[in-house]
C-alpha cells in the first residue's frame, strides 16, 4: 500500500482562506455542479474524478487567482478560481479540471516537476509534467464538447 504523500499540515494551511460561510456554500454548488457535469460528459473526468476520491483529492475555489485553477504541491488540493466552475463552456472548464488533477496524480505518484534540481532540469520535468496534463485536459474537454453538441441536436 502506498503512503499518501499529501501533507496535511500544508493542506489546513491552504484551506484556512476560506472563511465566508455563505461564499463557501456557493462555491461548493458550483464544484458540485461542474464534478457532475464532467462525470455525465466525459469518461476521462469521470475516471479521472474517481481517482481523485479513491487518493482523497480536495477540491476548492479560489476567487483571487489569475489562472483558470491550479494544484497545490504535495496537499492533494486542486483549486479552480470561480470563473471556471461556473463558466458557460462547460467543455473547457472540464478539461481544467481534469488538467488539475493530473497534476495530482503526478505528485502522488512521485513525478510532479521538481525544483530542487538544476533550473534546465526543472523546465525539461515542468514541460514534460505541463504536455502530459494537457494531454488529458484536451481529451476531456474534447469527450465533454462532443457530448453537448450530440445533446444539442
Amino acid at each position: 500500500m502506498k503512503i499518501n504523500p499529501f501533507s496535511l499540515e500544508k493542506r489546513s494551511e491552504a484551506l484556512s482562506i476560506c472563511e465566508d460561510a455563505a461564499r463557501v456554500t456557493q462555491d461548493a454548488a458550483a464544484l458540485a455542479d461542474l464534478i457532475a457535469t464532467a462525470r455525465r460528459l466525459s469518461p476521462t473526468a469521470a475516471a479521472a474524478l474517481d481517482w481523485a476520491e479513491q487518493h482523497g483529492v480536495i477540491f476548492a475555489i479560489d476567487h483571487q487567482c489569475r489562472a483558470r485553477g491550479y494544484y497545490l504541491t504535495s496537499t492533494g488540493i486542486v483549486s479552480l478560481h470561480i470563473r471556471t466552475a461556473l463558466e458557460k463552456d462547460r467543455a473547457a472548464a472540464i478539461g481544467t479540471l481534469v488538467h488539475e488533477i493530473r497534476h495530482a496524480w503526478q505528485d502522488y505518484n512521485g513525478i510532479f516537476i521538481n525544483f530542487n534540481q538544476p533550473v534546465i532540469d526543472s523546465v525539461r520535468d515542468l514541460a514534460l509534467c505541463e504536455a502530459d496534463a494537457y494531454a488529458l485536459q484536451t481529451r476531456a474537454a474534447a469527450e465533454a464538447g462532443l457530448a453537448l453538441y450530440s445533446h444539442s441536436k
